[in-house]
């Protein structure tokens, strides 16, 4: 699958994605940067997108307005683009990134990225040979937080 990419002034790139933005402080900010990342990242309006995302959480309650939440990151486009969406919203939005060790090379620069763009904390997740047993690996970790995922509809 090819790269989905993100341009700017100094961009990151994996097999899985490219974005160059870093997170911003403010929230005006955070609204450009999610804009720029989820428009160039998946061709959709950014602007509905996060309306889409902030009314399934309101209407269902999952998050509270302004509180902490982590966003489980694999480098790829779906969570990088949940996590920007979450900063959007306001949320206090940390990451964390479950390294499986599966794709050597590969494995190590999803957890680059996610460490230097995202500020995502890297926990070694190694041990599990299926999809079942590698999301049981992830979902172990941060039992203690609020947590959210991003996924396409074909993921499980």
């Amino acid at each position: 699958m090819p790269g989905r990419t993100c341009t700017g002034p100094t961009a990151w790139r994996t097999s899985r994605t490219t974005c160059s933005w870093r997170r911003p402080r403010s929230s005006a900010a955070a609204a450009a940067t999610c804009r720029r990342s989820c428009s160039h990242t998946f061709r959709v309006d950014p602007d509905a997108l996060r309306g889409e995302v902030e009314r399934f959480v309101r209407e269902r309650e999952l998050i509270a307005p302004g509180s902490e939440v982590t966003a489980l990151v694999s480098g790829g486009a779906d969570s990088t683009c949940l996590w920007h969406v979450l900063g959007a919203l306001g949320y206090r939005v940390s990451a964390l990134h479950v390294d499986h060790g599966l794709r050597g090379a590969e494995s190590d620069e999803d957890a680059l990225f996610c460490r230097e763009v995202l500020g995502a904390e890297v926990v070694d997740g190694r041990g599990g040979s299926t999809e079942d047993e590698l999301r049981a690996i992830r979902y172990s970790f941060a039992t203690d937080r609020l947590r959210a995922t991003g996924h396409t509809a074909s993921d499980q």
